[in-house]
């Protein structure tokens, strides 16, 4: 029994191996493919939703939330008008991101169910995340003037934020454009 186990683990490990290196040559084109179908991209959509939820994303206001079932999502947007209409608009730009259709949270203090949710394209989503931000421009500006290596604690307790938000902040990963 023991030799089986370790034969199935062995070869389990080579097949990843062998898929990791197919999927690094092919740039995961079959992956991709399928990810511009309005099925491909909900599937995508929802796996992101659940990252987020289950924290394996990065923690933010939907950590911990409640999230429709799966099945629930892709009936929703599959008969959602808005959504077709954005996905349909999305593949006629070339598969632009900002036109993407992007679930959004109506209340972000609330998770992911259907009445709380609505489509938007990402552009909008992105703008929306950055008007509801609990930082403003100036309180941004004094984070990174005052900023130095192993502040990120006590600066997100100061502004009532995460650590991993002076981070972003730090790194120009938001609020790119001060």
């Amino acid at each position: 029994m023991k030799y089986q186990r370790g034969w199935q683990a062995e070869n389990e490990e080579h097949y990843k191996a062998h898929r990791r290196e197919y999927l690094q040559k092919t740039g995961n084109a079959g992956s991709k493919k399928y990810e511009k179908t309005p099925k491909g991209y909900l599937m995508r959509s929802y796996r992101n939703m659940e990252s987020r939820v289950k924290g394996i994303q990065k923690a933010g206001s939907w950590t911990g939330k409640e999230i429709l079932p799966r099945e629930d999502f892709y009936e929703w947007a599959l008969n959602n008008p808005t959504f077709l209409r954005l996905f349909r608009d999305y593949e006629a730009s070339s598969y632009d991101r900002k036109l993407a259709p992007s679930p959004d949270r109506i209340d972000s203090s609330k998770g992911y169910a259907l009445e709380n949710m609505r489509w938007l394209t990402h552009s909008e989503n992105s703008a929306r995340a950055k008007s509801n931000a609990k930082l403003t421009r100036d309180q941004v500006l004094a984070i990174r003037a005052v900023w130095m290596p192993g502040m990120n604690s006590a600066l997100a307790k100061r502004y009532g934020v995460t650590y991993q938000n002076i981070e972003a902040i730090v790194k120009r990963r938001t609020w790119r454009d001060l």
